[in-house]
Order: structure tokens, then sequence, then C-alpha cells
């Protein structure tokens, strides 16, 4: 039950649940003054892809964030579930007629459509090169001791670390990290049911790309100067940007997240194994959202 997990959350780390709590009742109320009706909305987002960046907007939006909810924790918590997934039994606790945000990076299913519907959920795909999401995610594990793979790759040089970050068989199955990411972004581009949006429209237009998302909300009276106000807040984007292996509190531990987030950073560092590898493996999601019209680059 919920309030099991509730009760062992708050004992682990009381401070951090109860500002959890206000957090969220703060949000119920100042919703319930602003607008009369509720909205729900998803974002699905493989790690690397600026999904945490998409997380931080809503929460500037006024959006209940229900990945860091203490719900979400407690069903983190109870090990039946990966925080990733989505499925009926969270759902049950939504707050009713507020904003509620969820960002997920779960694989396509179609179970996953029949749900959005029966809950009323607006969703959104987002999107960014696979090559540099990879290479992204390659530094993440290098920086971040809790990650399963940190160990196994920390004192390996960066062509054999990398290239085993590539290949780490995910769960037993048969295939590796980087065709699971390839999957991922074919399968949900090809749903053609979505809107997407690109990481990278956000590093060359910063205004554009928040005004964009914005209409994926239920808010009518957004205004310039709080799309600029959002800016600010944004870490990757302001002088206070995270470096490499800046710790930050993640369900009570410290881990990374943030780099530059570089368009085309992967120039700098593939070699001409990694480049033939993504030509086998990733080529079909680099082609299908245009990042590159063949295999001739």
């Amino acid at each position: 039950m919920p309030s099991i997990y509730s009760y062992k959350t708050f004992k682990n780390n009381p401070i951090f649940f109860l500002k959890d709590i206000y957090s969220d009742i703060k949000k119920d109320i100042n919703w319930s003054k602003k607008y009369k009706t509720g909205h729900n909305l998803i974002c699905f987002g493989l790690p690397k892809s600026g999904s945490t960046m998409i997380e931080q907007i809503f929460r500037d939006l006024g959006y209940i964030d229900l990945f860091n909810t203490s719900i979400r924790k407690c069903i983190y918590l109870s090990g039946d579930n990966h925080p990733h997934e989505i499925h009926k039994g969270f759902f049950k606790y939504l707050p009713n007629n507020k904003g509620n945000f969820l960002k997920t990076h779960s694989h396509f299913k179609k179970s996953y459509i029949d749900l959005l519907r029966e809950f009323n959920f607006s969703a959104f795909i987002l999107i960014r090169d696979i090559r540099d999401m990879m290479l992204s995610r390659y530094f993440h594990i290098i920086n971040d001791p809790f990650h399963s793979e940190h160990m196994k790759i920390k004192n390996l040089d960066f062509n054999k670390g990398f290239m085993e970050s590539l290949m780490t068989i995910k769960s037993g199955d048969s295939f590796s990290q980087l065709k699971y990411f390839n999957n991922w972004i074919v399968d949900w581009t090809n749903l053609n049911k979505y809107p997407i949006i690109k990481f990278e429209d956000f590093k060359k237009n910063k205004y554009q790309f928040i005004k964009k998302v914005v209409k994926f909300s239920s808010i009518k009276d957004f205004n310039d100067t709080q799309i600029e106000q959002i800016i600010k807040n944004l870490s990757i984007s302001s002088k206070k940007d995270i470096p490499i292996g800046k710790k930050i509190k993640f369900f009570g531990k410290k881990k990374t997240t943030f780099r530059k987030g570089n368009i085309g950073d992967w120039k700098k560092h593939f070699s001409s194994d990694h480049i033939k590898l993504f030509k086998s493996i990733a080529q079909e999601s680099l082609e299908v959202l245009n990042y590159e019209k063949n295999s001739n680059w």
C-alpha cells in the first residue's frame, strides 16, 4: 500500500519527504486559484535527451512533477515497478483537476496509448541526436557512482569505455543499449500520433522552443516575461550550468545529471570504429528524424 511506502520514505528522509509534500500542496493551491480545470501531460524521452530540462520547464509552469512526488517515490521504493515505467496503479493516485506532468523513458507499448486515453493525458515525444545522447550517457555513467555500469567502465580509456557503454546487454535481452535507443526512437517516431520536439531546437533558439512547449500545456495567458524567466531558471542554459561531475539529490542520493548539451559534440570524440558501429546499428534513427539523409557522414 502507498501509505506503507510513504512511511518508509518519511522514515528514511523526513525532511526530503515533507518538502515534497509542501511543494505539492502549494502547487495544488496555486493551480486552483489560476485555472478552473486540470490538465494531464506526459513527455516520452530517452535518458540524456533533455527530459530533465523539460521537467524543470513544467515545474516552472506550475505543474505537479509526478516523477518527483512522494507518491511516485513510494511506488519506486516498492520494488514492483521501474520508476520510468507507467502503469495503471500509479494513475489511481493522481491529484484531481490539477496540472499533472510526468516524464518517462518508457519504450513504446500499445497499452500506454490506451492508458493515456483512459486517464485523459496529452503527450509529446522529446528527441535528440542519438550520437550526442549516447556520448552524454557515457559521461553520466563515468561520473555517477550509483549507476549500475559505473564500476564496469570507470577505469577504461574512453574508446573502450564508450564502446562498452554502447554494447552492454540490457536486462538479458539480445540487443545492445545502442540498439535499444535506436529502436525506442524509431518506434515512437513511426507511431506518428504525438508531436515531436528536438533538444537541438532548444539549443538553437531557447525562446521559440519554450514557446512551443508551452503550447502543449493548458496555460493560455503565458507572456514573454515568463518565458524569459524560465530560460534563466534552466541550469543547462544559464551561467550556472552544472559541470560534469556536479551532484544533485535524487531519491535521497546524490547523482550527476547535467552536461553542457552541445550539439554535435560527438564529432570531437568519435573514432572511425564508433562511426562504423553507429552506422550499422543506429542509422535508421538518424534518418527517420532527418539528422542524416544517408550513411555518408
